[in-house]
């Protein structure tokens, strides 16, 4: 159950009913953290576990995520991410891993854009980052929200 409202009338319950949805978003919003690498509002370990239960992800996506959460911290390299969603590159795998984070976004009514620009592509900035190399030539490891990580951990 989301929200419980009732009124003296049908359409009075209704606007009571938007209202108390409209006051849980706020709530939800306000209780984000802005992750400083992508200036995205990070969603609580709640409301990923409900994301993560009603969306529906593919099973790579799936692997994936739970490949990611596992690594923790540390995160994995591009290929690494591939090979546990059984994609063939690493391009696929990002496109895969944006689609999850937009659909995570859709759910939770987040918006997957960041006023900071990003090489990310578009809902990956939801669900983790790409961390640092040191190396010019060499991309980082991806490495999800801990939110993310423990809500994985929760949900399956």
């Amino acid at each position: 159950m989301i929200a419980e409202a009732t009124g003296e009338t049908e359409e009075a319950a209704i606007t009571a009913l938007h209202s108390a949805i409209d006051a849980r978003e706020v709530r939800r919003n306000e209780d984000r953290r802005k992750d400083p690498r992508t200036g995205t509002l990070v969603p609580c370990t709640d409301e990923y576990v409900e994301a993560f239960n009603s969306v529906n992800l593919t099973r790579p996506q799936r692997a994936m995520l739970m490949a990611l959460s596992l690594a923790e911290d540390n995160g994995l390299a591009e290929e690494k991410v591939a090979d546990a969603g059984s994609y063939k590159s690493a391009n696929s795998a990002k496109k895969a891993l944006a689609s999850a984070g937009r659909m995570i976004a859709g759910y939770l009514s987040s918006k997957t854009g960041s006023k900071m620009p990003s090489k990310s592509l578009d809902g990956t900035a939801l669900i983790g980052f790409c961390g640092d190399s040191g190396q010019e030539d060499k991309p980082g490891n991806w490495i999800l929200h801990p939110e993310l990580c423990a809500a994985i951990r929760i949900a399956t």
